[in-house]
C-alpha cells in the first residue's frame, strides 16, 4: 500500500515569471514568494 501513496500524483503548477532566469527567487523575489504563497495556501490541510 505505501508504494501506491508514493506513485500517487502530487499537486503541480507551472508559472512562468516574466525577467527571471535560473534564480527567479534573487531575479524577481515578490513575484516568487507571491506564487509559492499562493500555491501552498491552495494545498489541502492535514487533519491530525
Amino acid at each position: 500500500m505505501r508504494w501506491c501513496s508514493i506513485a500517487r500524483p502530487r499537486p503541480a503548477r507551472l508559472t512562468v515569471l516574466e525577467n527571471a532566469g535560473h534564480l527567479p527567487h534573487l531575479e524577481q523575489p515578490e513575484a516568487t514568494f507571491a506564487v509559492i504563497d499562493e500555491f501552498l495556501a491552495a494545498l489541502p490541510t492535514r487533519s491530525s
